[in-house]
C-alpha cells in the first residue's frame, strides 16, 4: 500500500536481520533494511540518514531526543484495563539474558541501554502524558535507573499512571513498593513456563519460585500483575504445559496470556527447530506467538499445543480471577475487541 502511493519502505526484524538478501528478493517491496547493532548506530539514526541522506551525528541510545508524541491521535487510544488515552514510551532496549526463543537477542543484539531518565521525563512532561506504557526489553533490570526514575516522576506536577514489563528475577520488594508509589499500577512479568526443567532448555535464568516469589511481591506492593506464558516450548510435553497452567491459577494473577513459542530466524530455538526438521510450515508469516503452532517437537505435536493453548485460555478466563478481569474490562464500548480476541484464540 505505500508503495502505490509512493512512499519508500523500510523494515526492521528478526527475519530481515539474519536474512537480509532473502528477505529483499522476497519482498520486492521493500527499499531498505534496518537494523540495530550494538557497534553501530540504533536503527533511528540509520532511519535518519535514509530520509535525510546525511550521516547521523549521534549514534546511541541514549542519545535519542524525546518521541514526537504530539504526533500520535493519543486521544484514540483505548484498550480494556489499560484505559484511554495511552500510549508507549521507550525507555530502554536490549537484554543481557540468552533466552533461546526470544528475537531480542538477534533484532537489538544482548546489548542492554536506557536512555538519560532526564530524557524519559522531559518527554513526560512536555507532552503531559499521564498514562503510559513504559517500554523496554528488561525494564527493571536497572534498579539505579528506575529509583531515579521515580524520584523525578513524582516531582511532575500531574499524576502519571504506568504499566511496565519486568523479568522475575529483576525485582524485589522495596523496588517494587517504590514503583507503585511513583504512578505504577500493573507489572507483566514473563513467567513462561511452569516447569524449572523446561525453562532450563530454554535458557531461561529464572526459576518457578522466581516468578512466584515476584508476584506475590508485586501484588504486596499493591500492583497488578500480567502474567506472561509460552506453550510449546523447546522441550515442552503436555505434562510440563499443565504445570504451566497450574502456575497460572495457583499465584494471584490478574491477567494472563498464552503464546505459543514461535521458531524466530537466528534465534537458537529456530535453529533446533529447522536442523530436527521440525517445522510444518516455513514461512515466515506462519511464525506468530499467539495464533499458530508450527514446531513439531517429537514428544509434542502442533495439534496437541495449539488445543492446549485453548484449554488454558478457558480455564484460566473461566476461574474466578479471570471472570474478575472481564467484569473489570468488559465496557460496552470494548465489546467487539473481546469477543474478536475470544474467537481468535478460542475457535
Amino acid at each position: 500500500m505505500a508503495k502505490q502511493i509512493g512512499a519508500k519502505t523500510a523494515a526492521i526484524s528478526p527475519h530481515i536481520k539474519v536474512l537480509e538478501k532473502e528477505t529483499l528478493n522476497e519482498f520486492p517491496y521493500l527499499d531498505y533494511s534496518i537494523q540495530h547493532s550494538k557497534s553501530g548506530p540504533e536503527a533511528e539514526y540509520k532511519l535518519r540518514e535514509i530520509i535525510t541522506g546525511e550521516s547521523a551525528k549521534g549514534t546511541h541510545f541514549e542519545d535519542l531526543p524525546p518521541a514526537r508524541q504530539d504526533l500520535l491521535p493519543i486521544h484514540k487510544y483505548s484498550m480494556p484495563f489499560i484505559g484511554n488515552s495511552y500510549t508507549a514510551i521507550i525507555a530502554s532496549r536490549g537484554c543481557p539474558y540468552a533466552c533461546i526463543y526470544c528475537r531480542t537477542t538477534i533484532t537489538t543484539e544482548r546489548a542492554i541501554r536506557y536512555r538519560h531518565v532526564e530524557s524519559v521525563i522531559e518527554e513526560i512532561s512536555k507532552y503531559k502524558l499521564t498514562n503510559f506504557i513504559l517500554h523496554g526489553d528488561t525494564m527493571t533490570l536497572n534498579k539505579k535507573w528506575i529509583y531515579e526514575f521515580c524520584k523525578q516522576v513524582r516531582n511532575l506536577p500531574f499524576k502519571v499512571r504506568i504499566v511496565s514489563n519486568s523479568r522475575v528475577d529483576s525485582v524485589d520488594l522495596d523496588l517494587l513498593k517504590e514503583m507503585k508509589s511513583a504512578g505504577w499500577w500493573m507489572i507483566s512479568f514473563g513467567c513462561e513456563s511452569g516447569s524449572d526443567r523446561v525453562l532450563k532448555l530454554n535458557r531461561k535464568e529464572a526459576s518457578v519460585e522466581d516468578a512466584r516469589k515476584a508476584v506475590r511481591q508485586a501484588k504486596e506492593a499493591g500492583l497488578k500483575v500480567w502474567g506472561y506464558f509460552m506453550l510449546g516450548m523447546y522441550g515442552d510435553t503436555r505434562e510440563s504445559m499443565e504445570r504451566t497452567l497450574e502456575l497460572s491459577l495457583s499465584e494471584p494473577f490478574d491477567i494472563v496470556n498464552f503464546s505459543i513459542s514461535a521458531p524466530y530466524p537466528g534465534t537458537e530455538w529456530g535453529n533446533i527447530a529447522k536442523e530436527n526438521g521440525w517445522l510444518v510450515d516455513q514461512r515466515w508469516k506462519a511464525f506468530d506467538q499467539n495464533y499458530s503452532a508450527q514446531v513439531h517437537q517429537r514428544n509434542l505435536g502442533v495439534s496437541t499445543v495449539k488445543k492446549f493453548q485453548k484449554i488454558a485460555y478457558y480455564t484460566w478466563y473461566l476461574s474466578h480471577r479471570g471472570i474478575g478481569f472481564t467484569k473489570v474490562g468488559l465496557k460496552f464500548r470494548y465489546l467487539g475487541y473481546f469477543l474478536k480476541t475470544a474467537i481468535s484464540h478460542l475457535i
